[in-house]
Parts: C-alpha cells; sequence; structure tokens
C-alpha cells in the first residue's frame, strides 16, 4: 500500500469526519442509534482501497474514542470498525475488473459489510465482553443496517460520480468504475 500526500490527507479527513458523525451526529432511534460514521469509513475503502478503509476505521475508533468514550475501550470493536472499511471495498474491488458497477453491487458491498461488523460481530463481542445476549443487539442492529444500507449506498454513489470514480446520474443505472 503506498500512501501519497493526497492519499493521507483524504483520509485524515475521512478520520475526521468518522469521528464526528460517529459522537456528535447521531439520532436515537426507538430501536437503535442512527449514525452517519460508518459511511466516510467504507467512502476511504472505496476511494482508496481496502486497507485504506481498514486503516481509518481503526484510527478513527481509537482516536475517537478517548475523546468521548462510551464504556471501556476494546480492540474488538476496533477491529470491528477496520472491517467496516475493508470489506465493502474488498467486494468493489473484486466486481471492478472492468465491469460496470451498479447500485445495486455498492448496496450489496455495503450490507455485506455492515452486516459481518454490526450484525454479526457488535453482538457475539457484547456477548463475550459483557455477557448481553447476542439476539438483543443482533435483531435491533439489522433493523438499524436495513436502513443505512440504502442511504449509505446512495451517498456512496453520489460522491464516487463527483469524485470522477464513476459515470452516471440514476442509482437504477450502471455505472462504469475507472480501474486504477
Amino acid at each position: 500500500m503506498r500512501f501519497t500526500t493526497r492519499k493521507l490527507v483524504g483520509m485524515a479527513l475521512f478520520i475526521a469526519m468518522a469521528i464526528i458523525f460517529r459522537r456528535i451526529l447521531v439520532i436515537h432511534l426507538p430501536i437503535g442509534i442512527f449514525s452517519l460514521a460508518g459511511f466516510p469509513i467504507i467512502m476511504a475503502g472505496f476511494l482508496y482501497g481496502p486497507a485504506s478503509g481498514a486503516v481509518v476505521g481503526a484510527v478513527s475508533d481509537v482516536l475517537g474514542f478517548p475523546l468521548w468514550p462510551t464504556g471501556p475501550y476494546s480492540p474488538l470493536f476496533t477491529v470491528t470498525a477496520a472491517l467496516t472499511g475493508f470489506i465493502p471495498a474488498l467486494f468493489i474491488n473484486r466486481m471492478r475488473a472492468g465491469r460496470a458497477i451498479s447500485f445495486w453491487i455498492i448496496l450489496v458491498a455495503i450490507f455485506t459489510g455492515q452486516f459481518i461488523t454490526k450484525v454479526i460481530l457488535v453482538p457475539y463481542f457484547l456477548n463475550v465482553l459483557f455477557g448481553i445476549p447476542i439476539l438483543y443487539k443482533a435483531i435491533p442492529n439489522l433493523i438499524v443496517e436495513i436502513i443505512h444500507t440504502p442511504v449509505f449506498a446512495l451517498l456512496a454513489q453520489s460522491v464516487l460520480i463527483a469524485c470522477g470514480e464513476m459515470r452516471g446520474s440514476s442509482p437504477l443505472e450502471d455505472v462504469k468504475v475507472k480501474t486504477s
């Protein structure tokens, strides 16, 4: 993984956005918390690659925790934050190979990452660390991710088009992803 100045600055901006979105821009719903914190992490992976997405996720978690702790620190949650940036980007990179990437592929990539991290790993880690029943967190997290995923996918497609990474204007239209 090669870091250019431009890439480092972009990653730093995504880290700052993730911290702000997670700690300040939060909507508490009866079923769970709606936050755009995962979006900058996912976008870092889409724009700079899976490893960069993982770095942005891990660093934003480590730097954000002392600023606004939400309980005892555990590196297990840092791993889930890293995977939030890694999994969708890896999925997109595998699909990219000169083919058009549609809104639906972006949606599936994001849902896959969010399902693994937020619906499976977070409830499992909460169970291991604090004895919280897995289904107690998994079901509300699944409902929240069903809301998050289309929002993140629409935002991701819009950002990728604006950055020149994709061509297209409609979420239902296949878009051509530039290969680097």
